[in-house]
């Protein structure tokens, strides 16, 4: 199993899994994650709501769930209650974050040596002259000869992470609960302008709120009821700037090119858009807010099927899930200079304008889809003496609507937004073991998508295993008894 962390970014240094390697490329090539029985993001679930992690990577294990247990599945059980007194459970803990690896920089007197020293091997006059570098190595002239940090003046040392969470769980012989939530709080590691700190936010910054309940209810003896809900809200803030921009400029803009800004004011930047100066960039161009809400709910029905015959269970299964996505992003830009090289005969600084002042604007959007479930599972499990038989039959199918309002009038694209995506299928597995020796399985999926063509819509997944437990073999018991499976 492969866990691979791409981003540091708060709320998006989440991990993608991959088992056994990446089987596709230029599609999802994620393990199918079910939480509950139910398809679901992992990075949803708080990790103290979870009772147990299981990887399945066998054809033979994941052919029961069609083309989407391609790349693995990972089944999650979340945490039920007990029959027992209310047991109370806090957990508060803190972290402090620091980035892994940031190159780097020479300071602005060692750039400019090496910049005379690059012209000068390509028969090119200095750039600097002695007194110039003298003024850059002492900061006698930070207008004209500036020599900046930039990764100090814009990026912290490092950043706290605050997580903190609370469980109950309890109940009788009859009904049963837990009951969980939990906050995170991953700060960034901008630095931000005091003078707006009173107006917005311009630091990467990321909330999350997590709640969940289970209630088990025994309906009768063989008879069990699982309701659950959970959800998370989750708040990000986020630079005006786009991310590459930002980091394409604190990566490239040299600690010469212009102050952070001007002793009379002004801006200082070398061109537009990403050319501004990181400054400007990380603390000067507005910022972004997004706000996440996401319901899940889930109604498990398990019968003991024995007054038919012994080891037949049912279970069935509905989930139903909603998730919005609301951003508000505000966007604005201040107007930049770059003095010239020269001063004017009474020492004043000449200014060339770059760009012009943009006003605050912002853009709002508003995203969302639902999701419904429905799953139906016949089991049997029984032993006849040496012989161990098992079945499952399964039937599922979900549905996923776009629930996105963007102010889209174009009639075509609202036909193809309101296009509902379907899957459907049939899987099964049959076992059978002799005396905890021989094992043969059988499993299959036969499932659907409306993404494809009629009449190709419907594929037959198949596989089987067999396998030989030779710990159980006698002369293996007799000889070697320490071999023990």
């Amino acid at each position: 199993v492969l866990a691979m962390q791409t981003s540091g970014q708060p709320g998006e240094n989440t991990s993608e899994f991959w088992i056994r390697g990446i089987s596709t490329f230029g599609a999802s090539n994620s393990a199918l994650v079910l939480v509950d029985g139910f398809e679901r993001d992992m990075n949803d679930i708080s990790v103290e709501d979870i009772e147990s992690f299981q990887v399945l990577k066998d054809a033979a294990e994941t052919a029961i769930y069609g083309a989407r247990g391609a790349n693995g599945v990972v089944l999650i059980t979340t945490k039920h209650g007990k029959s027992s007194k209310i047991n109370i459970d806090a957990k508060v803990e803190t972290s402090y974050n620091t980035r892994t690896i940031t190159p780097d920089y020479v300071d602005g007197y060692r750039y400019a040596q090496l910049l005379n020293e690059a012209r000068i091997t390509r028969n090119q006059s200095p750039q600097y002259n002695t007194d110039e570098l003298f003024a850059l190595k002492h900061n006698l002239d930070p207008d004209l000869l500036p020599n900046v940090d930039w990764k100090e003046a814009v990026l912290k040392d490092g950043a706290m992470s605050y997580r903190a969470s609370l469980n109950l769980n309890g109940g009788g012989t009859n009904a049963r609960y837990f009951v969980s939530v939990s906050y995170v709080d991953e700060q960034g590691m901008y630095k931000t302008d005091k003078t707006l700190r009173n107006d917005y936010n311009t630091n990467a910054n990321y909330h999350r709120w997590n709640y969940r309940m289970n209630v088990d209810i025994d309906l009768t003896k063989s008879t069990l009821l699982k309701v659950g809900v959970s959800g998370s809200l989750d708040k990000q803030n986020l630079p005006g700037s786009q991310y590459h921009e930002i980091w394409h400029s604190l990566m490239g803009y040299s600690p010469i090119a212009s102050p952070v800004q001007y002793s009379d004011g002004k801006w200082a930047a070398v061109g537009s858009e990403g050319r501004r100066n990181p400054w400007v960039l990380t603390t000067q161009q507005g910022y972004q807010e997004t706000w996440k809400n996401k319901i899940q709910t889930t109604v498990n029905l398990e019968q003991d099927l024995k007054f038919i015959t012994k080891g037949l269970k049912f279970y069935g299964r509905f989930g139903f899930d909603t998730y919005t996505d609301n951003g508000d992003n505000r966007f604005k830009w201040p107007e930049s200079w770059l003095a010239e090289r020269q001063r004017t005969s009474d020492g004043e600084l000449q200014f060339r304008r770059i760009e012009t002042q943009k006003l605050m604007d912002g853009t709002m959007y508003s995203s969302g889809q639902r999701k419904e479930y429905l799953e139906a599972e016949l089991h049997y499990n029984r032993t006849f003496g040496d012989h161990m038989l098992g079945a499952v039959l399964k039937y599922s199918q979900d549905k996923t609507t776009n629930t996105s309002h963007n102010g889209n009038t174009d009639s075509y694209e609202k036909i193809v937004q309101s296009i509902q995506n379907r899957h459907q299928g049939f899987a099964g597995r049959f076992t059978y073991g002799w005396k905890y020796r021989y094992f043969f399985d059988f499993n299959f999926g036969y499932n659907g998508s409306e993404n494809f063509a009629s009449g190709q819509q419907f594929g037959f997944f198949p596989a089987y295993s067999v396998a030989w437990n030779i710990a159980e073999e006698s002369i293996i018991k007799k000889h070697l008894k320490w071999l023990n499976m």
